[in-house]
This record gives structure tokens, C-alpha cells and sequence, in this order.
């Protein structure tokens, strides 16, 4: 923390400006039925018939998840790994909320083992403090922020359900059919064929399916560079499968070419399938080359046959998800290997409604990751905010 106090605030000891009470085990007290909220460490962990405190407060983990205090103005119960505040008159609770968030309590960490915090550790905490009208000012600009990004995780969890609604739809009944057939899939549209991934290798649909390079021809860390050949590895899909190409450590043209496994290109559909499994990328058009790690396999289509857009958003729906889990339940091993890869099923509508499906899909996808962004600002936002109002650098 910043050693130059602002003009009108103070730095003061925590033990001035909020009084920590100690938790107490809800055992008693536990009630399903129950009214008042049970607190513990990271979170609300039951309810009980009776509080333990009935006015705002923060609590702040004792042992175990430390560095996640909680803001609650209701009437609740804290547990006995746990700390409760009370406040004198001249401190805000939201404001300390806040300020005791942005203090970092995980280095104050007193145990080796099992996270831990004293009492008289907190209270020694110097804590830059405010005017009682600048504490409210900081309080409600944060406030206003928080509800922003709670309004916008919101509405993103409602848009993943929409999400997988739609697929799931889309990708078992298709659009305005009425004729429909069993198959290994279960029911689908009559018009639709359904082909194991290998066979559809066979007939041309798939014109290339490889996984990436491994054993003796997996590069070795000192190999890895900043420029060069872009390297994807599964860890490098995030699980909107989005990937940051800057992000991917890359190997020289002349190491790229001597491996086995040839690399993949724009257009290719990435799969992941050893230890993370299951997430599903689409290499961006303007990508000539980057090179498949031993983790993932690449799916390359005959766009005559089989859309590349669909294929990537059947591998996302459940039909193909839930196969990746057979699989992985038949093993010990957290892999689904292009060998098996091979046998699981692919539904092949006609050509126009693969695309018309796509089309719709993408739709809501569209709409999740622009809110996706809009949350990501406005925690950046948010982080910024705390780090400026907090330590005076910006005045209210």
C-alpha cells in the first residue's frame, strides 16, 4: 500500500474501524426451513432459525478460504471459522467491504497447510481511510458497478440455458420437419444420415482427421519460442472455444516441417481430447498454419458435404458431448484417442439445412459472447475503479 495518506483521510489500524467477532458452529441452529442466512467462509452454506448478528456487516474467512470476505446487510448466522463485523458510526460496512477486498488478505496468511488468519493480524491491517461522506461516495459507485456485473452474469447464464436449449433442438429435430427416424442417435429428422466419424473419413465428408504430434516428434520445451509456427495446445482453448493465437508458443518453420504429423489450418475444427476433452474450436480463415498439439485432433470437411460451422457446432451439442463421456467412463484415463474418435456418431442433415442450423446457433452464440465482453469490461472496470477510489488517486 501507497505510504502517502490523501488530503483528509487517515491511516488507521483495522481494529478503529470495525470490530472482528469470532463465528459460532450453526449446529444448533441449522434448519432447512429456517429463515436467516448461515455464512461461512466463501459463502451461504445452509439457514438456520436464529442469528447471530442482525445488523449489515462483513464477514471474512478464519480458516480455510480467506481472501473472499462477504457483504450482507440481513440478519444471518456466521460459522466458527469465520470472523463478523461490527462497525462504529463512522464506518461505512460497504466501503469497508470493499476496502478489505482490495487489501489481499491471502498474504496475510499465517499457516502452511490450511489457509489461516488471526485476529490481531487483521486488526494490525493499516487501512487508508476516508471521510464518512467520501466512504458513502466510494461505497455507491462500487455498489453501482457490482449490480451491473450481477445484472450481466445473469443475463449471460440465461443466454448458456438458451444456448443449450437451442442446440439441443436444432441438432436432434432440425427445423420444420415432421417425419422423423430412430437411429443411433435416437430420433432425428428422416432426412438426415447419420455416419460414424471414420466412415465419413471413407466416403470423402471428412477429408482430414489427425491428431497432433506425439511421442519421439512432440517438441521439447527448450524448442518453444515467441515467433514462429503458432503451437495449440488444449490448455490454450478456452471453453467458449475462443483461442488467443498471440497466446500459443510457436516453433521455428524448419522444426514445424520436420514433424510427423503435418500441421492444421484456417478452416479445421479442433477438438480436444486428452485431458481437458471436449471443447470445440473453428481456426479463424486468415490462419495458414499452426500446428495441432498431442492434446487435440483436427477435423478438416469437404464443404461440399459437411459444413465445417455445423461440425463444429455438432461436436459442442450434447448428442456428440454425451458419446465423449461413454467413452471417457469406459476408461481410467481422462482421453477419448482419435482412434476412438472414429466411432462415434455424426448426424449429416442435407447441405442447406446444415448451414440454415449453423446460421441459427450462431445467432445466440453471437449474443453470449457480446455479453461475455460486456462483463469482462465492466470487471476490468470495476478493478480499476477499486484500485483509484480506494487509495484516494481519484477523488469523489
Amino acid at each position: 500500500m501507497s505510504e502517502v495518506v490523501p488530503e483528509g483521510w487517515e491511516l488507521k489500524n483495522l481494529s478503529t474501524i470495525a470490530t472482528l467477532e469470532y463465528g459460532k458452529s450453526p449446529n444448533t441452529v441449522r434448519n432447512t426451513e429456517g429463515v436467516y442466512d448461515i455464512v461461512g467462509t466463501s459463502g451461504f452454506v445452509g439457514k438456520a432459525d436464529e442469528y447471530l448478528w442482525d445488523k449489515e456487516s462483513v464477514v471474512i474467512g478464519r480458516k480455510g478460504t480467506i481472501n473472499k470476505p462477504i457483504h450482507i446487510s440481513e440478519p444471518f448466522w456466521a460459522i466458527d471459522t469465520t470472523y463478523f463485523s461490527k462497525f462504529p458510526n463512522t464506518t461505512i460496512p460497504k466501503w469497508f467491504y470493499y476496502q478489505i477486498c482490495h487489501e489481499r488478505l491471502e498474504n496475510y496468511n499465517e499457516a502452511s497447510g490450511v489457509p489461516s488468519l488471526s485476529r490481531e493480524t487483521l486488526n494490525s491491517i493499516s487501512i487508508l481511510t476516508p471521510p464518512l461522506p467520501e466512504q458513502k461516495k466510494i461505497a455507491t459507485i462500487l455498489t453501482s458497478v457490482d449490480e451491473v456485473i450481477e445484472k450481466t452474469q445473469s443475463q449471460i447464464d440465461k443466454l448458456q440455458d438458451l444456448k443449450k436449449g437451442t442446440m439441443n433442438e436444432l441438432l436432434t429435430k432440425g427445423i420444420g420437419h415432421t417425419e422423423f427416424k430412430d437411429s443411433e442417435l435416437g430420433r432425428i429428422p428422416k432426412s438426415w444420415e447419420v455416419f460414424a466419424a471414420g466412415s465419413l473419413l471413407e466416403n470423402k465428408y471428412i477429408l482430414v482427421l489427425k491428431d497432433g504430434n506425439h511421442g519421439a516428434q512432440y517438441p521439447r520445451q527448450s524448442e518453444f519460442q515467441k515467433r514462429g509456427i503458432p503451437f495449440l495446445s488444449a490448455s490454450n482453448i478456452y471453453e467458449d472455444g475462443s483461442f488467443i493465437l498471440e497466446e500459443c508458443p510457436c516453433l521455428s518453420e524448419e522444426r514445424a516441417a520436420n514433424l510427423r504429423i503435418p500441421p492444421a489450418r484456417g478452416g479445421d475444427v479442433i477438438l480436444t481430447h486428452n485431458a481437458t476433452v471436449g471443447r470445440v474450436s473453428l481456426i479463424p480463415d486468415d490462419v495458414k498454419t499452426i500446428i495441432a498439439s498431442t492434446s487435440t485432433t483436427y477435423y478438416r470437411t469437404n464443404n461440399q458435404k459437411l459444413n465445417n460451422r455445423f461440425l463444429r457446432r455438432f461436436f459442442e451439442g450434447l448428442p456428440f458431448q454425451n458419446q465423449l463421456k461413454r467413452v471417457m467412463g469406459q476408461t481410467t484415463r481422462n482421453q477419448v484417442p482419435i482412434t476412438a474418435q472414429k466411432d462415434l456418431f455424426i448426424a449429416v442433415p442435407p447441405l442447406e439445412e446444415q448451414v440454415n442450423l449453423t446460421t441459427a446457433i450462431d445467432g445466440t452464440v453471437a449474443l453470449l459472447s457480446a455479453k461475455t465482453k460486456k462483463l469482462q469490461q465492466t470487471q476490468y472496470l470495476k478493478k480499476s475503479l477499486m484500485q483509484d477510489l480506494l487509495t484516494g488517486k481519484v477523488r469523489v
